[in-house]
């Protein structure tokens, strides 16, 4: 495996020699680089606010690039990321999935060895990010291991979390992006003690939303009706269960894929929307014929007819029976 590269203040000088971009001025506490045209229209401001911390404004009119140093990509690096205007689409190899970003996401990621190339597409788009150096000397032996368990447990053991940031983190980034006077000494602590509250509050905010993180992949139209497909499908036969590897072969999409685009697109994961059939087909079944309850689960693919029971019990508030009562006698 490879070292990670120490992330340092030339960094974006090796973009400007590989001409992703130039710059065009040193501020006072940062430099402005503007994106080459040849990756599109835009430009970063970039202000070192402390050892190991840099603030990053974005915002990108057009921009097109796919991105494969390994010298770039291989930093041991922490990133914040708010989107607050536009969208971006984001596929980070070796995965082939592409994410979209829009207005309001908060982008939580890693960098790692295993990243190859990063590329990317964006549509009059801005965001705010604070980068942290996870090599820095401010982080003590004893701290980078509890600190990596805990990174790995908000990235869910991946390399990137999208969350819709709360309003406070919102606040806390336009605050630090209207925020002056990095060059003196006097303000040095604010921007540092705020930046470190936010990586805070967005590490707690994503520890706390757990599962809600959510990495929205684009869906193609092709994709879109094979999902429509695979959905139409399931509710023509909902007494078969199809594996995730049938249904997988039959969209041409791995598994990964189908499940988070068909949660994406309907709202419900596959195992859910089957379970909603199966519920639905036992009413339709206790409406209109004379079969037993046990007959019908045994129909539905269940071999204990207790299953279906409190299966139908959990999303109905009654049992089959109580509820076949009540239709009798309405």
């Amino acid at each position: 495996m490879n070292e990670p590269v120490r992330c340092d203040n030339d960094i974006f000088e090796l973009m400007r020699s590989k001409r992703y971009f130039y710059r065009m001025e040193s501020l006072t506490g940062g430099q402005l680089y503007r994106l080459s045209d040849h990756y599109g229209e835009g430009s970063i401001l970039r202000k070192h606010v402390g050892e190991g911390i840099v603030y990053y404004a974005t915002t990108y009119e057009r921009a097109s690039y796919k991105m494969s140093d390994k010298l770039l990509l291989s930093r041991s690096t922490f990133e914040l990321i708010l989107v607050m205007e536009g969208t971006c689409h984001m596929r980070v190899l070796p995965s082939e999935e592409w994410h979209e970003f829009a207005r309001g996401d908060l982008i939580l990621y890693q960098s790692t060895p295993e990243i190859s190339i990063i590329e990317a597409r964006a549509t009059r788009f801005s965001s705010i990010s604070l980068e942290l150096d996870l090599t820095i000397p401010d982080l003590h032996d004893e701290w980078k291991e509890p600190l990596q368990r805990h990174l790995s447990s908000c990235l869910n053991g991946g390399y990137m979390t999208v969350l819709k940031a709360p309003e406070r983190v919102i606040s806390m980034f336009r605050q630090i992006a209207t925020m002056t006077g990095l060059e003196k000494a006097d303000r040095y602590f604010q921007w540092k003690g705020l930046s470190y509250l936010i990586f805070s509050e967005c590490l707690e905010w994503a520890a706390r939303s757990g599962g809600q993180a959510k990495s929205r992949i684009v869906l193609t139209e092709a994709d879109q009706l094979a999902l429509l497909h695979i959905r139409d499908q399931l509710a023509s036969e909902p007494d078969q269960v199809p594996t995730l590897a049938e249904l997988s072969r039959q969209c041409c999409m791995n598994t990964t894929k189908l499940k988070q685009g068909f949660k994406q697109l309907f709202q419900t994961s596959i195992s859910s929307y089957m379970l909603e059939l199966k519920v639905a087909e036992g009413k339709r079944q206790l409406q209109e014929t004379s079969k037993s309850i046990t007959h019908i689960a045994l129909e539905l693919g269940y071999s204990n007819p207790s299953k279906f029971s409190a299966l139908f019990k959990k999303m109905e508030g009654m049992t089959p029976r109580e509820w076949r009562r009540r239709y009798d006698r309405n």
